[in-house]
């Protein structure tokens, strides 16, 4: 008897001082809310959060970018505001109030909270560097606005630029899919398989053949790494620590970016003219060679790795979509041109024009995993048509995941994958339509060209179907923090080449060569 009156007795003390703790963190948080975490009444209504001042960013990390179209489903308002600790931050959930911020100009500052992320966190600038890349970002020949000329004006669509990087980079991926299968069907792991495809491919195009990546399969595992880690990277304190691997598989992959740089060859082996005027900018604003090397891995990052889910969603929506899949590669074979008598190639242009569902199928998986968040700082008061004002000071978000699985806007299939969306009728605000950022992205018409290209000749030159082992599609990944959702697991599937394709082979760029204009030029539906 005593001895359980000795035990309760215990217990009772323990409970306590969990309590009293408990309760002195909540009052400490609620005060630390209460006094630094203010909003006027002009501004959107303050959503809070159980947990004061630190919740929504808790909730945040544990939930990824699905937090954003909880808070919406919560909230059904069109723009809230909330503290990330004492950080206001706007949520907007309205097209037409994004269409407003988007024509605010120089009261919004689109280029500092990247740059902070993505230039400072993810691939470690840092020192002057930094500080150079980060001041003077609206003035004209600060290093910042040369490189964002250089980016825009490089990937716009149209140019000669934009085409002659969807062409190398089109001419890398035939290159690889000429040698797949040519025998016997082959089984693959889908992501694996892409990842180490498009990775290799892409720096090929940017960084030029005989590049580290080219050269080593361990710094490619270091770039997939390295994005596996990118919502620690971004969001804990002391990321050598609390992101060890991703930041060491990251300083591996700047070291041999550094070194390829020092080499002499180096130069003259660029053939993507957007790297070129990359080092033509550092060498004018007298960079160091460490940004140089983080600055272009970035470049080429930022592209594969949202390129790699987006063709994984593609594949797989077809593979398990036979009479989809049929009705893409009847739209294409109409388009695929030969050249002599085992040439084939194809112009995305005309794919654009000629292949109605592949476009609106593209765009909707497009929908379906977009999840970047546009972050926006306020420079000057902003102020909105419904009379919200936003403050000087605060940032503005604007999360796609949020806004694709809005019925208000997409009406009650918007959680639906539906690829025939894009050829109905219905308007949808283009402000809507957030992939890849929205129009913030200069990589936004070389992705979707991409896209579309690498399943056209994907889809003509192979049948792709699901082994038993994973029978049906994978769960996006909704915890992440990343601008497309992940699947949660690979996709094993089968390759094989199509009979009509046997023999055949995918040629562009410098492969036609100048008898293009005097080749036999057919129908491949003719075949």
């Amino acid at each position: 008897m005593l001895f359980v009156d000795f035990t309760l007795a215990r217990a009772l003390r323990v409970f306590t001082y969990v309590s009293a703790s408990y309760f002195l963190i909540w009052a400490a948080l609620w005060l630390l809310e209460t006094f630094l975490c203010k909003a006027s009444d002009r501004e959107p209504p303050v959503i809070k959060s159980r947990v004061p001042f630190l919740g929504h960013a808790l909730r945040l990390w544990s939930r990824g970018i699905s937090y954003y179209q909880v808070l919406r489903e919560q909230s059904d308002l069109p723009i809230v505001t909330v503290f990330f600790g004492t950080q206001k931050c706007y949520v907007v959930n309205s097209p037409d109030l994004i269409t407003q911020i988007n024509r605010q100009g120089k009261r919004v500052d689109r280029t500092l909270p990247l740059m902070t992320v993505s230039a400072g966190k993810i691939f470690g600038i840092h020192g002057d560097d930094f500080v150079q890349l980060t001041s003077g970002t609206t003035l004209k020949g600060s290093l910042r606005s040369d490189l964002q000329v250089m980016e825009h004006s490089s990937l716009e669509a149209g140019t000669e630029s934009l085409k002659e990087i969807h062409e190398n980079l089109t001419a890398q991926v035939s290159d690889v899919l000429n040698g797949l299968a040519t025998q016997d069907p082959v089984n693959l792991d889908l992501q694996d398989w892409l990842q180490k495809t498009l990775t290799k491919s892409t720096a090929r195009t940017f960084l030029g053949p005989g590049n580290p990546l080219d050269q080593s399969a361990e710094l490619v595992d270091s770039l997939w790494i390295m994005e596996s880690s990118l919502k620690a990277l971004t969001m804990l304190p002391y990321p050598s620590v609390t992101a060890r691997k991703a930041v060491s598989a990251r300083e591996r992959l700047v070291q041999a970016v550094m070194k390829d740089i020092g080499s002499e060859r180096t130069r003259s082996r660029l053939t993507c003219g957007m790297e070129q005027r990359l080092w033509e900018i550092s060498e004018r604003h007298k960079t160091s060679t460490e940004f140089l090397a983080r600055y272009e891995l970035g470049l080429f990052t930022g592209f594969v790795i949202n390129t790699v889910p987006a063709a994984f969603w593609l594949l797989g929506h077809l593979s398990t979509d036979k009479k989809l899949a049929s009705r893409v590669r009847d739209e294409v074979n109409i388009s695929v041109k030969t050249i002599g008598p085992a040439g084939l190639t194809l112009d995305v242009n005309v794919l654009r024009a000629q292949c109605p569902l592949l476009v609106s199928t593209c765009r909707e998986v497009l929908r379906h995993i977009s999840s970047a968040t546009s972050t926006y700082w306020v420079q000057e008061d902003i102020h909105l048509s419904e009379g919200f004002v936003l403050d000087k000071g605060a940032i503005i978000q604007i999360p796609a995941a949020a806004i694709h699985s809005n019925p208000a806007i997409w009406g009650e299939s918007a959680a639906e994958f539906d690829p025939e969306r894009f050829l109905k009728r219905e308007k949808i605000h283009p402000s809507a339509n957030r992939t890849f950022g929205g129009s913030v992205c200069p990589g936004r018409h070389l992705a979707l060209d991409q896209l579309l290209t690498f399943t056209a000749i994907f889809i003509h030159t192979f049948e792709i179907e699901l082994l038993p082992e994973t029978p049906r599609l994978p769960a996006q990944e909704v915890t992440n923090v990343l601008s497309v959702k992940k699947p949660e697991s690979d996709l094993r599937v089968r390759i094989a080449r199509r009979a009509s394709i046997c023999g055949k082979k995918w040629m562009f760029c410098q492969e036609i060569g100048l008898g293009m204009e005097t080749a036999l030029v057919q129908k491949a539906s003719d075949i």
